[in-house]
């Protein structure tokens, strides 16, 4: 009888349903090259900021992005800029010119050095230090310059796992043929935890494909939040179909 492992990776966080499951699959590489656009206008809205792509001696990528107005509103460092993997140190702005965020990150994406962010006022509101993804220091602030109860700069959106595990059906047509697959799909979700657009490696099959999908945009996702504010995500869910 087939069976689904479902991995929902959130800003290196793994949240997974384990199963005992045979370790023989397909699996295809991280080639994101085809999309579902689920909100278009969200899409186009995204479409109007200016990017200005600096490729540096040392091989990373700076990218500055500008609003239709010519604002910077962030400078950002890649290693891979294509696979979004950030590296160094990072810097955005509100549109009123004050600065907004300053982070530092490793290869990956975990939090290395500092982190702090700002009220569009200019006030401080947070000021962390991380090494190799662990808090070190971390001190929060209100808007009068008050420190508060310290909360947590990444707050990942959440799904109920048994849902999407109860909704997969494995393809009878590649139970038959005892085919198995990894299909791994790059979502982009909204303020509101509502799905804007899925990314994929056309190089899976069409019957888990389909079927991941399918489940995908059925589930009700909690927003994401971003140091106490809902924010957009990018999160990377992998669904390994498996025979026993």
């Amino acid at each position: 009888m087939g069976q689904c492992l479902i991995k929902l990776i959130l800003f290196n966080t793994i949240i997974c349903l384990l199963i005992s499951c045979s370790p023989d699959f397909r699996y295809i590489s991280k080639d994101f090259n085809k999309e579902i656009i689920v909100n278009t206008k969200y899409v186009n809205d995204k479409s109007k900021l200016i990017k200005q792509i600096d490729i540096q001696k040392d091989g990373s990528t700076i990218v500055k992005t500008f609003t239709k107005d010519s604002i910077l509103i962030s400078s950002e460092r890649y290693i891979n800029y294509k696979e979004e993997q950030y590296i160094g140190e990072s810097t955005y702005w509100y549109e009123n010119g004050k600065i907004k965020k300053i982070i530092n990150l490793k290869k990956n994406g975990i939090l290395d050095g500092v982190l702090k962010t700002y009220y569009i006022d200019g006030k401080i509101k947070r000021n962390d230090i991380y090494k190799n993804e662990k808090l070190i220091d971390g001190n929060c602030f209100d808007s009068t310059g008050n420190k508060i109860k310290y909360f947590p700069y990444i707050s990942e959106p959440l799904m109920d796992l048994a849902l999407l595990s109860e909704c997969l059906v494995y393809p009878e047509s590649m139970r038959r043929q005892n085919i198995q697959e990894e299909v791994i799909l790059k979502i982009l979700f909204d303020k509101n935890g509502k799905i804007v657009k899925i990314t994929y490696d056309d190089k899976n099959l069409d019957e888990f494909l389909n079927e991941a999908i399918r489940c995908i945009l059925k589930m009700k996702f909690e927003p994401g939040y971003l140091d106490g504010e809902a924010s957009e995500f990018t999160v990377f869910v992998p669904i390994s179909f498996r025979l026993r």
